[in-house]
């Protein structure tokens, strides 16, 4: 019941789709982060942020998310998990592929005890890459370093949005349903297919079910 009641969401897209923007329409957020970035999010009351640069700093980031540090914040936010997984990978310090294998295997483990047992709601970001389908087609999917993560990731989250400029050519929009030129997931089935300026506040009540859409 309480994963039921926590949604695992990753939003993915170019630059400049306010993929980590979307985290300051929560209140009282834990954020980990491999990203310089974030820094402008780390001055907020409401915010903090925890840096990770290795898969030993991510995993004891996850073991420590039952803690009640962690659980004195309403959201869990990792942004991103594109470049946190790049920073684990690379911290390994080998480019031996059986070295890099098994950082891989651990950072699929950090990610499989996140979502297993999640007890807040969380928010990830990640990067954008387009992917050919086994139709020859292409769409656009999150981007993970190493063909393994690529297609095992995105099967952990409960929602995947795809975050791009509306067709207004100002607007912020995310798609939350696969199509064929976007992948895209609402386990939920409560949001709209295409939601203009998100915020995670409103998502999260819509996903519970306690808004009409």
């Amino acid at each position: 019941l309480m994963n039921e009641l926590n949604p695992f969401i990753l939003a993915y897209g170019e630059s400049g789709t306010n993929k980590t923007g979307l985290i300051d329409t929560v209140s009282n957020a834990l954020i980990v982060s491999s990203s310089p970035a974030i820094i402008r999010l780390q001055h907020k009351k409401d915010k903090r942020v925890v840096y990770v640069d290795s898969i030993d700093s991510l995993e004891t980031v996850i073991d420590s998310l039952g803690e009640p540090n962690a659980l004195d914040y309403d959201w869990h936010c990792f942004d991103s998990l594109t470049q946190i997984a790049e920073a684990a990978l690379l911290s390994g310090g080998s480019t031996d592929r059986k070295a890099y294998m098994l950082v891989q295997n651990r950072l699929m483990r950090c990610l499989l005890k996140l979502t297993a047992t999640r007890n807040r709601p969380t928010y990830c970001t990640a990067w954008e890459k387009p992917v050919v389908t086994q139709d020859g087609e292409q769409r656009s999917f999150p981007s993970f370093p190493g063909v393994a993560l690529v297609g095992k990731i995105p099967h952990l989250f409960t929602n995947i949005m795809h975050m791009h400029i509306a067709e207004d050519g100002e607007s912020i929009a995310a798609r939350t349903r696969k199509t064929p030129t976007v992948y895209g997931k609402d386990e939920s089935g409560n949001l709209a297919a295409l939601i203009t300026n998100p915020d995670l506040s409103e998502i999260l009540s819509q996903i519970r079910g306690e808004e009409n859409v």
